[in-house]
């Protein structure tokens, strides 16, 4: 866990094109292109890559240690105090160079294994959140901390 440091919107985009040009160097020279999905709460993260190739249809890839790294720093970095942090990033990118990422702040982050209620506490402990901005779903794992 890093400490949180706000970075503003120029900060904000080199990340972000650090993370495609990160990407990039991992796929296969007929990449057309990736579908990055990042998961992310204090402590843990999952992602995950479906690419496209020039023969056609989609085909999963290994996500780079660097992207996963400098997605945690962009996370951290774009904490907004009272709104909180984002849980999950997805990240379009074509081989054109043309790109989008939508960073959701609301919906629950979908990861490959059983995450202890406790973890989303320590999330919202360190990104805290103004009441009105703690979605259902995270205030449900809240009390199974507090009922547990």
């Amino acid at each position: 866990m890093t400490e949180s440091t706000s970075l503003d919107p120029d900060e904000q985009n080199e990340l972000i094109q650090s993370v495609g040009r990160s990407l990039v160097r991992e796929m296969p020279d007929d990449w057309q292109s990736i579908s990055f999905t990042f998961n992310s709460l204090v402590g843990v993260d999952t992602a995950s890559i479906l690419m496209s190739r020039e023969k056609g249809g989609m085909e999963p890839a290994m996500p780079s240690m660097k992207a996963m790294e400098i997605m945690e720093e962009l996370r951290s970095g774009m904490y907004q105090p009272g709104k909180g942090a984002w849980f999950v990033a997805r990240y379009e990118l074509a081989r054109s160079g043309r790109y989008s990422v939508d960073f959701d702040y609301d919906s629950e982050p979908e990861f490959e294994f059983p995450i202890a209620p406790s973890s989303y506490a320590e999330d919202l402990e360190y990104f805290p959140r103004d009441d009105q901005n703690v979605p259902l779903w995270l205030r449900q794992k809240l009390d199974e901390v507090q009922n547990g």
